[in-house]
């Protein structure tokens, strides 16, 4: 009968790279070693064991079966790789044993929030910013990794009307709508920083906006524009459709502004019809002259700029007999 003697060393088989969570909590199995061993009995049973140092901190071995354990919680942000040497021994006389470095990465999971810059921003915005003016930028770092550390920005209260607007990428807080004072003085808004994590992570900062008055220089008063033909005569014969052309009135100003024309009497509106830019008048109805011979009515200019100005003047229109219906 052929007895078996120790002759062979236990051999590894399982891998020797793995990844383990970093949120695994502590004594949670992670990974099992497997080593054969080619000898009978007792020279094949293996056991197992960590050599001190490297991460035989932060992990142990069941010696019987090679399952793997954390012995304290994870933080890949502190590290995010351990060495470990393990050896596998077998019960032989002598003794027959097998190292082998196994290297543990620790994954990210998401156990960081977003941390802004500063946890309140001041900035003060002239009320004649012009829009699409960047006024500041929110900044927020996360300690994770990949998605886990990837930031969107929003804002999420302190802005009712959308009057800003902030980048979701890179946190650029620019003016969507022009500022008044007048109507709103500052404004506190609420921005969020959120990670792509799952689940996401957030984290807030304050923006104080003011709006600040614009120093101008006094300007002289507006001249009102003039009417040097007023008032204005047109002759239109009776029963010819609409539009017909009564007449053009045209006011002058001084200043470098533009003047507007308006239907004063509304009594006229769905007889007669203005345009605005130009000052032509021209008839919106066909008129009879048996209702009336003669139409009086007025027409207002209007400046625009800082100070508005109007004036007024009159327009005459007579029928006149249209031959053809008259017979």
């Amino acid at each position: 009968m052929v007895q078996d003697i120790n002759d062979n060393w236990p051999q590894f088989i399982s891998p020797s790279h793995v990844t383990v969570s970093e949120d695994a909590t502590v004594g949670s199995s992670v990974f099992q070693l497997a080593a054969s061993d080619a000898d009978l009995d007792d020279a094949g049973r293996v056991t197992y064991r960590l050599v001190a140092g490297g991460g035989s901190a932060a992990f142990s071995v069941s010696a019987a079966d090679g399952v793997v354990t954390t012995r304290r919680r994870l933080d890949r942000e502190t590290e995010d790789r351990y060495q470990l040497t393990v050896v596998a021994t077998d019960a032989g006389t002598p003794a027959r044993s097998t190292s082998a470095v196994l290297t543990v990465d620790v994954a990210d999971s998401n156990d960081h929030s977003p941390v802004f810059s500063t946890s309140r921003y001041v900035v003060t915005a002239p009320e004649q910013t012009p829009v699409g003016s960047v006024l500041t930028t929110v900044t927020a770092v996360d300690a994770d990794r990949g998605l886990n550390a990837e930031v969107r920005y929003d804002v999420i209260s302190g802005d009712e009307f959308g009057t800003f607007d902030v980048d979701g990428y890179g946190g650029e807080l620019s003016v969507r709508r022009e500022l008044d004072r007048r109507w709103r003085s500052e404004y506190q808004l609420t921005v969020v920083a959120r990670d792509l994590g799952t689940p996401p992570r957030s984290s807030t900062a304050t923006v104080v906006i003011s709006v600040d008055p614009v120093t101008t220089t006094p300007r002289r008063p507006a001249t009102p524009p003039a009417f040097p033909a007023s008032p204005y005569v047109g002759h239109v014969v009776e029963n010819v459709p609409a539009p017909c052309h009564v007449t053009r009135v045209s006011a002058i100003t001084a200043d470098d502004v533009t003047v507007t024309y308006a239907l004063a009497d509304r009594d006229v509106s769905g007889l007669f019809s203005l345009n605005a830019s130009t000052g032509h008048v021209t008839t919106a109805a066909i008129l009879d002259r048996e209702r009336a011979a003669v139409y009086t009515f007025n027409v207002i200019a209007v400046t625009s700029g800082l100070y508005v100005c109007l004036r007024t003047c009159s327009v005459i229109l007579y029928m006149l007999l249209n031959v053809k219906y008259s017979v």
